[in-house]
């Protein structure tokens, strides 16, 4: 998670830089995934699930080399796209 972590809310939080990192170095590709709702799905202390909706998102595959910019644009067009999927939900 580019995050570093879970989020509390349906809000997307910063990304840290350690998969930018790491996909640099190791010329990785990125394949770029929203998760939303999964938080109210599963309980991950308890490892307790439920019934219901998560939405997944993927989001076009990025190849290296990667030009500058590519992971802020990533990060804002997820920020983009979970807010219209969490202001219908």
């Amino acid at each position: 998670f580019p995050e570093g972590t879970r989020s509390l809310r349906q809000e997307i939080r910063h990304f840290q830089n350690g998969a930018k990192i790491v996909a640099s170095i190791h010329n990785s590709t990125v394949q770029p995934i929203l998760i939303i709702g999964s938080r109210e799905r599963l309980d991950t202390t308890n490892l307790i699930h439920s019934s219901g909706e998560v939405h997944i998102h993927f989001f076009e595959v990025i190849h290296p080399p990667f030009k500058d910019g590519w992971y802020e644009n990533i990060e804002q067009k997820m920020r983009k796209t979970s807010a219209s999927l969490t202001h219908t939900r």
